[in-house]
């Protein structure tokens, strides 16, 4: 199905508000328990309160802000089981993904195969950043391969380049352990395995939320 509706500006403003907030709360610009008012961010954005709110309201859905409607601010802040549920749905998406990924064309196998060299490239060298960018193309491009743009739509809402690019800072002595779920997962999209390719996958995410709330708790951890 396509459809010829163009998003109005003040949609694409809030959308670009959502990544700019979403990065900030992530890396640590704003710390845990910092107030957002949205007069002071449509002040400092230089536009209305409307697509600042939208921004908010959209990153509370995923457990990034708390709104406090009797103060009229959000409070900065991961919420555990929000985290949680955002990387189970993530493993959903991506287990049926690859299911329905296959047969896959060559073009995509190989997209995927230069993606993975990269990606062994990056943890080898313990290289954080190249290693963000080569996992979602990876990822990304198996939800492509669906064919479901709904599929991709939510993926992308979940702001994984960002989470994944947080979090890879945190387990970088680590990214060389996920390389082989990788390989396995490949390897059986290019034999036509989607189902052994998607239970791939949802170990592979189930593993790196493990790891990421170990790294969560306690706070005072060496990591």
């Amino acid at each position: 199905m396509t459809t010829s509706a163009t998003p109005s500006p003040s949609l694409r403003l809030s959308d670009r508000l959502r990544g700019i907030i979403a990065e900030r709360v992530l890396e640590g610009s704003y710390p845990p328990g910092t107030q957002l008012k949205d007069t002071t961010l449509a002040d400092e954005f230089n536009t209305s309160r409307a697509p600042v709110r939208e921004a908010l309201y959209a990153l509370e859905m995923i457990g990034l802000v708390r709104s406090q409607p009797s103060l009229g601010t959000w409070r900065c802040g991961v919420d555990p089981a929000r985290l949680t549920d955002a990387y189970e749905l993530r493993a959903t998406l991506e287990e049926r993904a690859a299911q329905l990924a296959v047969p896959c064309l060559a073009e995509d196998l190989l997209t995927l195969s230069h993606a993975l060299a990269d990606l062994e490239r990056a943890a080898a060298a313990q290289d954080a950043q190249a290693y963000s960018r080569a996992i979602q193309r990876f990822h990304r491009h198996i939800i492509m391969m669906s064919g479901n743009r709904e599929f991709l739509r939510v993926w992308d809402f979940q702001h994984w380049e960002l989470r994944t690019r947080v979090a890879a800072q945190r387990v970088s002595h680590e990214l060389v352990d996920f390389i082989g779920g990788h390989q396995a997962a490949l390897k059986a999209l290019t034999v036509g395995d989607g189902i052994g390719a998607g239970q791939q996958l949802r170990g592979l995410i189930e593993r790196f939320l493990r790891v990421h709330n170990a790294l969560q708790t306690p706070p005072s951890a060496d990591h």
